[in-house]
């Protein structure tokens, strides 16, 4: 089971994830992500996993879809709260920012 959070600020949108990340909660999220990034135009996404106990390789491969996704439209996504989330699945961690705060996503954002 996993819990969600949304909000946008200052251009960023920011999805907090809590739980347990795995392909059977992934479903709902893809399609709220399609939403957001295609029909809506999101540019700035931001994903803390901080409070994340466990995640699979279903939800790994959503957010590097996303992340692809919104590189497509000069977008950027950037993941927070990790910790040791990602020891083996190095393609995430070596192609996204991340951050340790979610607060410091503002100072990236003024750098783009």
């Amino acid at each position: 089971m996993y819990n969600i959070d949304m909000e946008f600020v200052k251009g960023i949108f920011i999805i907090r994830l809590s739980g347990i990340f795995n392909k059977n909660a992934c479903k709902q999220l893809e399609q709220d992500l399609d939403q957001l990034i295609i029909k809506n135009g999101i540019k700035y996404l931001l994903i803390n996993l901080e409070s994340i106990k466990k995640i699979d390789a279903k939800a790994i491969e959503i957010i590097f879809d996303n992340y692809m996704k919104l590189l497509k439209r000069n977008g950027k996504l950037i993941i927070c709260g990790i910790n040791n989330l990602f020891e083996n699945n190095n393609i995430i961690t070596n192609n996204l920012l991340q951050i340790k705060e979610e607060q410091e996503v503002f100072d990236y954002v003024t750098l783009w």
